[in-house]
């Protein structure tokens, strides 16, 4: 399928988010609901631009946990890495990101409200703009949740001690 294709399927339009996710389901049956309420419904116009040059219809979604220690090993593009692990700070200084609802939810479970999107062995494959994604595992969607774990499991002995040691995240793989 061309991206003109997935665009014009993708594109958000006058309807609920139930609807949306049934009708992109029909598109894109290998996106699981939930990747497709938080990614593509969510980001819409950033995931079609960001995204359907790649053939999207061969990903599988595998969900799976991964230790705190093994997202933090998970690639991200330098400029994007160190402007979410700056971001994340907010978890501990910034009233509107603690008051937020991934604030809250976070500080008081310990882990994400849905997981992290991760591109895993994607060799050979390039962003829009023709960076190769990092190997062998690259964060594609979640990087406001990535941040604030790298800020609590940073500090986890001092402010959060409900860090917990594993987390839900979705592997794709083509």
């Amino acid at each position: 399928m061309s991206k003109r294709i997935y665009s014009q399927e993708l594109n958000l339009q006058d309807e609920a988010k139930e609807q949306f996710i049934q009708r992109v389901n029909s598109v894109l049956p290998n996106f699981p609901d939930e990747v497709i309420s938080q990614w593509v419904f969510r980001h819409n116009a950033d995931f079609i631009k960001k995204f359907t040059h790649l053939n999207i219809e061969d990903w599988t979604f595998n969900l799976t946990e991964m230790s705190t220690e093994e997202i933090e090993k998970i690639e991200l593009f330098k400029v994007t890495k160190a402007r979410c692990l700056e971001a994340g700070k907010n978890i501990l200084t910034n009233p509107d990101a603690k008051e937020s609802f991934l604030g809250k939810y976070m500080l008081e479970f310990g882990t994400f409200p849905s997981p992290i999107v991760v591109f895993k062995d994607f060799y050979d494959q390039n962003d829009f703009t023709g960076e190769s994604f990092l190997l062998p595992l690259h964060l594609a969607e979640g990087h406001r949740r990535w941040s604030f774990l790298m800020t609590m499991a940073a500090f986890r002995l001092k402010h959060f001690t409900n860090l917990q040691d594993n987390h839900k995240v979705y592997l794709v793989e083509f």
